[in-house]
């Protein structure tokens, strides 16, 4: 439990940590943990669900960008529901799933004609970032902004199932990149993001399994202040085993969070209670400032292996926390 002030690689076990948080909306995430159901009703009333216009039009899942459907979109209320839902302004990060040879990203999204209390002007970023392992970034610059289309976007009223439309056009932001990358991220993103897409001259690169958050912090804005870890060698592991890191005591609001090193690999953990906080459907989730517990589902390849588990502090004092890890059985 003892606090390190000089970790060489804070930044990559920072962004380890954010880049596996879930931000899509709670009711999406609660499907993925419950899995396929074999009960028709239940089928039913998710497809009920998830299929409502005004749960379509919050723009809650980031597979929205990737989907290739024009009509669905992410990231509606972030800046402005409630103040805001984005930690110390967000960042949109993409994890392509795998290497990708790309010379540019082109970020399709949506820019009112004027602003109402659901929609601001649109803000497009400068820089873009692009990583192959999270430790060494490079920086591509705004390279061009065109307009797609006029577009009238239909807009969900906050606090009500009612909607309107509000006349705008859809624009393309571009950004160079420099040099193969898996990871790319953008602070204080755009929102209403429509698509994603990555090209080499004037083809498109498609990555297999992308994925995506917006809400949590760039790292120039939580910069590592200290790190706690332990090295674990695990037993043989049952089905369902998992780990939990509880971070008890005081830490403040969204200033901890956790990876696991195995060998040369990176690992953020995907959930957290409270939650980690949501492109949210009606209520927004609330973050805790203290006794927070981060959870790692173990897969068979980790069984034997010796493992760093760390805690990466934002804020706080060490002297007020204490970090406990536990091996875990879902089935108990």
């Amino acid at each position: 439990d003892k606090a390190d002030f000089n970790v060489k690689n804070a930044e990559q076990l920072y962004e380890s940590a954010v880049f596996a948080a879930d931000n899509d909306s709670l009711e999406a995430r609660c499907i993925k943990r419950s899995g396929p159901s074999s009960i028709p009703e239940v089928n039913a009333a998710r497809e009920e669900f998830f299929n409502q216009k005004t749960y379509k039009l919050r723009g809650c899942e980031a597979r929205n960008m990737f989907d290739g459907n024009p009509e669905t979109f992410y990231d509606t209320q972030s800046k402005t529901y409630c103040g805001g839902l984005r930690i110390d302004g967000g960042c949109l990060r993409v994890d392509c799933g795998e290497i990708i040879d790309a010379d540019r990203v082109e970020i399709t999204c949506y820019a009112a004609d004027r602003e109402t209390n659901e929609v601001r002007n649109q803000c497009i970023p400068v820089n873009a970032e692009f990583s192959a392992d999270l430790g060494k970034w490079s920086t591509g610059a705004l390279s061009d902004l065109k307009t797609v289309s006029d577009y009238n976007a239909e807009i969900v009223e906050f606090n009500v199932h009612t909607t309107y439309m509000l006349p705008g056009r859809l624009i393309t932001a571009v950004y160079p990149a420099r040099g193969p990358f898996r990871y790319m991220r953008i602070a204080e993103p755009m929102d209403r993001i429509y698509a994603v897409k990555f090209f080499r001259g004037n083809t498109e690169i498609k990555p297999a399994s992308p994925s995506a958050n917006n809400l949590m912090a760039h790292y120039s804005r939580k910069k590592c202040r200290f790190v706690k870890s332990a090295e674990i060698t695990l037993p043989d592991l049952k089905e369902g085993s998992y780990l939990a890191l509880a971070v008890n005591g005081e830490h403040g609001i969204e200033q901890v969070y956790a990876c696991l090193e195995c060998g040369a690999s990176l690992f953020g953990f995907p959930e957290r209670a409270s939650a980690y906080r949501a492109n949210i459907w009606e209520h927004r989730v609330c973050s805790e400032g203290l006794n927070n517990t981060f959870y790692f589902p173990l897969g068979n390849e980790f069984s034997g292996k010796t493992i760093k588990v760390s805690a990466v502090f934002s804020g706080g004092n060490p002297d007020d926390t204490d970090c406990k890890v536990w091996l875990c059985d879902k089935h108990i």
